[in-house]
């Protein structure tokens, strides 16, 4: 049970395989997080989970929430600056860990470390090596024994000193003795306790439950109240757009293949301005994957820019033609404190920004507002 266990696990692990955006041969690829070497490139953006130990080589207003390491539940915002080898992890604000998160901005850095080799790894090698306790069941059991085999004892000096007085053989006492409490020791608990908790397994495996080891039955018996994480771990993180709302207009989408342009009647300028707004003012890209005879296309990024970025392409625009005419000068990146995304762009002689965010900041930073 415990090995079908052990196998299922392993499977729903690589099925849901952590990957990191690397910069290898000058393109940006997705890979999965055990293909990542020391000397790897990688790319983070806000939400992004950090996989190795890396040094930073560039950032925009990048901060980091390091609490699983050391506990401070503020993000710390990071740099390039070079600091002395000798100061403590918090201290090595020009350096990321895994196992921490990306709470705003995003950076390019340097893989220095994997695996056990980081500083998570560290840890859990300690983790690893300490000696783990009994559960409660195995204490209850060994006590019981304890409490069983004193009695038994106590029962067989009776039994012997009651012989010795009325003057039977020694051996033969002694032999009776020790037969009788063979016979008293209770063998079959152990086994009864397996059977009981195989039991619990095989009810949790018809409720499509895992359990890696035996004794785990029992703990799980005491939950109560179990919480987890929605996105990524119940849902599959992935976003589409279904619906268009205009001043005077409402478009329903039922699939995103479909011709969106064609959709739209009374707003066809708005409409145009918000696939240029949705190709500038994202960080996603797609990924051409040859497999057998067919061409895949990958998008890479956030789940909100991919979403838009399909929707991109299913109004059959050019992307590229989009960027190349309006090229990128600077970012401002989205963060949970001003909720809003906005990028620079030249326009020939001027300015074009492109935003993104919550409906009633991006209206705060408005100083106009034209409804037809």
């Amino acid at each position: 049970m415990e090995l079908q266990a052990r196998n299922s696990i392993k499977a729903l692990k690589e099925m849901d395989t952590s990957v990191s955006k690397v910069w290898r041969s000058n393109t940006l690829e997705e890979i999965p997080s055990e293909w990542i070497v020391p000397g790897d490139v990688l790319i983070l953006e806000a939400s992004d989970m950090v996989l190795a130990d890396a040094r930073l080589v560039e950032v925009n207003q990048f901060e980091i929430d390091e609490s699983a390491l050391t506990g401070e539940s503020l993000s710390v915002e990071k740099n390039i600056e070079i600091i002395d080898k000798d100061v403590s992890l918090g201290d090595k604000i020009n350096s990321i860990f895994k196992g921490t998160s990306v709470v705003k901005g995003n950076a390019k850095e340097i893989v220095i470390g994997t695996g056990l080799h980081t500083e998570l790894g560290k840890i859990t090698q300690l983790v690893e090596t300490a000696k783990q306790d009994d559960t409660p069941l195995e204490k209850k059991l060994q006590g019981l024994t304890k409490i069983l085999n004193l009695v038994t004892a106590g029962f067989a000096s009776i039994f012997i000193g009651i012989g010795l007085l009325q003057g039977k053989d020694f051996h033969i006492i002694v032999e009776t003795a020790l037969a009788l409490a063979v016979a008293a020791i209770l063998e079959g608990l152990p086994i009864v306790s397996i059977i009981a908790l195989t039991y619990g397994m095989l009810r949790l495996a018809k409720k499509k439950g895992l359990i890696k080891r035996l004794a785990s039955v029992e703990t799980l018996g005491g939950i109560n109240t179990i919480f987890t994480d929605k996105t990524g771990t119940l849902t599959e993180n992935k976003i589409d757009v279904n619906s268009f709302v205009f001043f005077d207009e409402d478009i329903e989408i039922d699939k995103i293949g479909e011709d969106i342009s064609a959709a739209i009647t009374k707003n066809k300028a708005a409409f145009e301005k918000l696939i240029i707004i949705s190709t500038l003012c994202n960080n996603a890209v797609s990924k051409e994957e040859k497999e057998e005879k067919q061409n895949n296309i990958k998008p890479l990024g956030d789940p909100i820019e991919i979403a838009l970025l399909q929707f991109v392409n299913a109004s059959k625009t050019n992307a590229s033609e989009i960027n190349a005419a309006y090229p990128r000068t600077a970012e401002e990146p989205f963060n949970s404190d001003t909720k809003v995304m906005a990028t620079l762009h030249k326009k020939n002689a001027s300015n074009f920004v492109a935003a993104k965010g919550a409906v009633d900041e991006l209206i705060n930073n408005c100083n106009f507002y034209c409804f037809r």
